[in-house]
């Protein structure tokens, strides 16, 4: 080819030092690798013993046959290779710097484009979904990311073909029982390994936004069997009587009698009569009633310290001759630490850092803490000596903190269709307006800069009649804030401005100097509504803005409204299908077997027996399997997790093969020599 183009000899050098030595050979095995034929590769691997690792420059960038074969999905060949000694792809370490060469920038997307290939991950990975989750999730941080928005489009295109992946995952699934061994994820038992996690997979699908795979029909169908599991059958039934008959049960059964289940749990956990107490849906129910009980205790210990001079009881201790705690408070104090204590279990169960990123967990901590702090500091607010202003101030900010704790209420809409699709629509609208906020912020003060210039002064000589809402920065601003809601400012924008002035007179008895007052209001008035529609103008153009990007927002998702909806229906589901199972404040007594749990770890403390690893920690109560006794002999045919996703994987590569079933002899071929012994004596 160079004798073809003429080049000349510093050309060829240079062209043969960046194709490096073996390019010829190796451009030809790559070749081969890309057609697919894994006769012909087998074949240059026995003969040219060529280096199966060689990096080729294929264009401009440098790249293996191992990620040239995952690229294109090809399972025989990915195989092929890593048996002849491939090595396994690395994760490159993307930093801001690598964007300063468009070569090392292109190797990487084309390495993680290996990487992310579904036949490479069931080959070379222990665990593909969580691999492929995790994967998608990164590759999502990237396209978010500031320093690669060059690359976007191909992070996110690489990141939808990994949750399709894990979608297709579970459309191998035959039953519920292998759908409910994935969402559960593995076990941490050491010694029974078909022993399921606790929904490790659906949380970590939740947290890493992977939307196509929790809303799947077979996914949404086992999380719904369990949310309803242990609900009376005809709460089901259609009809707005049979509807208004199970909102009187919940009431009477999961409300006011709620202390008679409370205790039945505490006594015995594992009673038959106890299984509907475990019901997730009893357990939002009991909770809704416990944090409703709270608010009413809330408003009513705020009633009663502002308008009520006589207590309910005794006062339970005193600083002086002020009563500290009544009866009422100490009921307050009681819920608070109750569903602060459930706080911290959900904290537990889901992790630190899930619960911190949910706003509406930080409401409910605001508002837990609010109250009973507010209720003890109240008692000394007549002996703190406070202003008047100080305590005005201290007596108003329940009204805000009130409304916050009614508000955090909205969450649980999320589980009606119509009442979570409407929210979900207007917080998802929060960003638009947020945008909003800061542009009409910035054009507000401008205009406030400009107003007060052109009507606070008299610096050459000039006086206002009377004083003009544009005089001060404060009264300017909250003018222009609250003009956009339909306030007239046009009286306020009239002015009379006056200034001295010495005027020569002549009469018939000679010259004089007069001095005459001349109005110049005429002109500050007309500049100032110049700059008062100006400023209208601007603010048209911005709510309109705001409108059309809100309205851009809905129809996007309204698009995917179903697929929103379920979402995050799905995040309030594993809220209480996880949770614990008692509320505020039934939640502070242990139970029994948090009692024995503790007492065996108490005894292996100071002895040399070995702690069963089944044993829960203090603080969560126990679930179904704990009260069950399983045994392995009981299971032998229930594959564990990892099995699972191992016969998963084969399903997912035959499709992608389209070779059918794997015949016998293969199979046997394939079976590890332990299996063949267990098979031949069966």
């Amino acid at each position: 080819m160079t004798e073809l183009m003429n080049l000349n000899a510093k050309q060829r050098r240079y062209l043969k030092s960046k194709n490096g030595p073996g390019h010829i050979n190796g451009l030809k095995f790559l070749r081969l690798v890309e057609s697919g034929d894994t006769k012909e590769v087998a074949e240059w691997l026995e003969t040219s013993k060529g280096d199966v690792n060689i990096k080729v420059k294929n264009g401009k960038v440098e790249t293996t046959p191992l990620v040239c074969a995952a690229e294109k999905h090809d399972v025989r060949m990915i195989k092929l290779l890593l048996d002849n000694g491939a090595e396994r792809l690395q994760e490159p370490r993307l930093t801001p710097d690598h964007l300063k060469s468009i070569n090392i920038s292109a190797e990487n997307l084309q390495v993680y484009r290996g990487l992310c290939s579904p036949a490479y991950i069931c080959l070379t990975s222990k665990d593909p979904l969580g691999t492929a989750m995790t994967l998608s999730n990164k590759l999502r941080g990237f396209a978010s990311s500031g320093s690669w928005t060059e690359y976007r489009e191909e992070f996110l295109e690489i990141a939808e073909q990994l949750e399709e992946f894990t979608v297709n995952i579970l459309d191998k699934c035959d039953n519920n029982e292998e759908i409910l061994t994935i969402l559960h994820g593995p076990g941490k038992s050491k010694t029974k390994s078909w022993k399921r996690g606790d929904w490790v997979v659906a949380r970590e699908a939740i947290d890493k936004d992977l939307k196509k795979f929790v809303t799947h029909p077979s996914c949404q169908q086992v999380l719904h069997s369990e949310w309803l599991e242990g609900q009376p059958l005809w709460s089901q039934r259609p009809g707005l009587v049979w509807t208004l008959l199970y909102w009187l049960f919940c009431l009477l059964v999961y409300g006011v009698l709620q202390p008679i289940l409370a205790l039945m749990y505490i006594v015995a956990p594992c009673s038959p009569l106890t299984k509907m107490i475990k019901s997730p849906k009893t357990k939002f129910c009991m909770y809704l009633w416990a944090y409703c009980t709270f608010l009413i205790l809330a408003v009513l210990t705020e009633m009663v310290n502002r308008y009520t001079a006589a207590r309910y009881s005794m006062p339970y201790f005193n600083v002086g001759e002020y009563q500290f705690l009544d009866m009422l408070d100490i009921m307050l104090i009681i819920a608070a630490i109750g569903l602060f204590w459930g706080e911290c279990q959900q904290a537990i169960y889901g992790g630190i850092k899930a619960y911190i990123l949910d706003a509406w967990n930080a409401l409910d901590m605001i508002v837990i803490i609010y109250f009973p702090t507010a209720t003890i500091l109240s008692a000394f607010i007549e002996s703190m000596n406070l202003t008047p202003k100080s305590a005005m101030i201290f007596n108003l900010i329940p009204a805000f903190f009130v409304t916050i704790a009614v508000i955090r209420l909205m969450q649980y809409f999320y589980l009606h269709r119509e009442l979570g699709s409407m929210l979900l629509t207007f917080t998802r609208m929060r960003m638009d307006v947020l945008y909003f906020l800061i542009l009409f912020g910035v054009i507000v003060w401008a205009f406030t800069f400009g107003f007060v210039y052109m009507y606070s002064g008299n610096s050459i000589g000039f006086a206002s009649i009377k004083q003009n809402t544009f005089s001060s920065v404060a009264s300017t601003f909250s003018t222009l804030l609250f003009a956009i809601f339909g306030k007239e400012v046009f009286d306020d924008v009239k002015v009379s401005y006056v200034r001295d002035e010495v005027v020569e007179y002549q009469d018939e008895y000679g010259y004089y100097n007069i001095t005459k007052l001349n109005d110049y209001g005429d002109i500050n008035s007309t500049m100032g509504l110049v700059l008062y529609a100006i400023f209208q103008l601007t603010t048209l153009m911005l709510v309109n803005l705001c409108i059309a990007m809100m309205s851009d927002t809905y129809a996007k998702i309204q698009e995917n409204i179903d697929i929103e909806w379920k979402f995050v229906r799905t995040n309030v589901w594993l809220q209480f299908i996880r949770g614990p199972v008692l509320s505020s404040p039934f939640n502070l007594i242990p139970n029994y077997i948090c009692i024995k749990g503790v007492a065996k770890r108490v005894k292996a403390r100071f002895t040399t027996q070995r702690v069963d690893d089944e044993i829960e920690y203090i603080g969560k109560d126990s679930s179904f399997e704990n009260c069950e006794n399983y045994a392995p002999d009981d299971v032998p045919d229930t594959l564990c997790y990892h099995e699972l996703l191992g016969v998963l994987a084969t399903k997912y590569m035959e499709g992608i093969l389209d070779c059918g079933e794997i015949s016998e002899e293969e199979e046997e071929a394939n079976m590890p020599d332990n299996d063949k012994e267990e098979e031949s004596k069966l």
